[in-house]
């Protein structure tokens, strides 16, 4: 009888730490760092593929660069995290970023898309 509660206590914290393991790991996933390096995937200035890179700056803010040759004026633009895992960027017309659900793509208002190197 001794044994039994036992091995129930016992499987019973497993089961009560496995959940919080669990939850800690969704709860990681709520806010993405987007800084690194990119490629430009999809709707690419020009039509062109390239490398982009995004830096976080002082006071919550990142510097978003597109390597793409283009005839914009502007290849590099400041922006910042309007809320949690969406940024603005008022120098590329205006446009807002988000990451998709697994951090690995960011995701710009025009349709542009930036994958992770992998």
């Amino acid at each position: 009888m001794k044994n039994e509660r036992l091995i129930v206590r016992t499987a019973l914290s497993v089961v009560i730490l496995g959940s919080g393991f669990a939850t800690g790991g969704a709860q990681a996933q709520d806010h993405c760092d987007i800084t690194g390096s990119y490629t430009c995937s999809t709707q690419c200035q020009n039509n062109t593929p390239g490398k982009a890179s995004v830096t976080a700056l002082a006071n919550g803010k990142y510097l978003f660069h597109n390597e793409t040759p283009t005839s914009q004026a502007h290849s590099q633009a400041e922006g910042y995290e309007e809320k949690p895992n969406t940024y603005r960027v008022p120098d590329w017309e205006n446009a807002r970023a988000t990451p998709d659900a697994e951090c690995r793509e960011l995701i710009f208002s025009n349709g542009t898309h930036w994958s992770r190197f992998p």
